[in-house]
């Protein structure tokens, strides 16, 4: 019961912590800054009908803004980020097993002191982490080879 109210009491008082947001100073106001001009400034009365040329110009003027790209420019440009999502995911996984690696050194000390059990159960752990940073250090490698071997049978 002391716990759930403490739980409650704090859950108040961390919403209880309001601030108000203000704009700084110097923020523009008002509507766009861009004067539009009119679209029939001749002063014709009617919608201005445009030529086939000088919708086929207007379109022009819009598609030299945009790239061609192909299909292979796509799929290149998507394995490049793939690639860059795999390589910051190696990374992490690397540090994650040494420091597992170190921490299950330490657990393995302490259950060579006192405790049999614990001490198993840190060897297992040295030996996930470091089967696991191999796996992550020569994936591209493993999942070659295993391609080849489900390509050849």
């Amino acid at each position: 019961m002391k716990k759930l109210f403490v739980l409650l009491m704090s859950m108040v008082l961390c919403f209880s912590c309001v601030f108000s947001a203000y704009a700084a100073e110097g923020v523009r106001e008002g509507g766009p800054s861009i004067e539009v001009e009119p679209t029939n400034p001749a002063g014709v009365e009617g919608p201005s009908i445009a030529t086939e040329d000088e919708l086929k110009k207007e379109l022009d003027d819009l598609n030299n803004g945009i790239p061609n790209v192909s299909v292979e420019d796509m799929g290149s440009y998507i394995e490049n980020k793939g690639n860059d999502v795999v390589h910051v995911l190696q990374i992490i996984g690397k540090y994650v097993c040494i420091a597992a690696f170190i921490i299950c050194c330490f657990l393995a000390l302490i259950g060579l002191i006192g405790n049999k059990r614990m001490f198993t159960g840190a060897l297992i752990g040295l030996i996930i982490s470091g089967v696991a940073y191999a796996g992550i250090v020569c994936g591209p490698t493993i999942v070659k080879w295993i391609a080849n071997w489900a390509a050849t049978t």
